[in-house]
């Protein structure tokens, strides 16, 4: 297995407790991830990876909180604040057609209708109406809302995306 079959998913950013209850930072929206039974994956020092079998989660005060089997004491709990939540990405819900991740998108070449390099996509802003993508090539940053007529296509195997950009981007 390789780093791109998992998929940051949150970080244990405390303890709860003294009977090694973690809180949980969630970056997914789908909080079926951290489900009872769930199984997931957090990254120790020197990439290691170790799996916990998730014994009861529940929303509390906007983080998630959680017991993990084999936590049993605040100590243990302690040790593991900070890291990072990874699932394998088979565990992930499956997507409608025409509907991204946004860690595969972020990353990818994007192209205008041409063929000519525009940059890479480095983030993506979740706003009201719909999401911007921010193109990078270099010192320049272009702002391309993901709209149907800007965003063209997108091609995961090659990594390309190309778009036509509105007069005035």
């Amino acid at each position: 297995m390789t780093s791109k079959d998992f998929v940051e998913v949150g970080q244990v950013a405390g303890v709860h407790g003294i009977r090694g209850a973690v809180l949980l930072r969630s970056f997914a929206e789908n909080p079926d991830i951290f489900a009872k039974g769930g199984k997931i994956l957090l990254k120790g020092p020197g990439e290691n990876l170790q799996e916990f079998i998730l014994e009861s989660s529940r929303p509390h005060k906007g983080k998630l909180l959680a017991e993990l089997q084999g936590v049993s004491d605040r100590s243990g709990a302690e040790a593991l604040k900070g890291r990072m939540i990874l699932v394998h990405r088979d565990a992930l819900p499956e997507l409608e057609p025409d509907e991204y991740y946004w860690f595969d998108l972020i990353g990818m070449e994007v192209a205008a209708p041409d063929g000519s390099r525009l940059g890479v996509l480095d983030a993506i802003i979740e706003t009201g109406a719909n999401d911007v993508y921010v193109i990078k090539d270099g010192e320049k940053e272009i702002l391309a809302p993901a709209l149907p007529w800007v965003i063209l296509s997108i091609d995961l195997e090659a990594g390309v995306m190309t778009v036509d950009l509105p007069e005035g981007l």
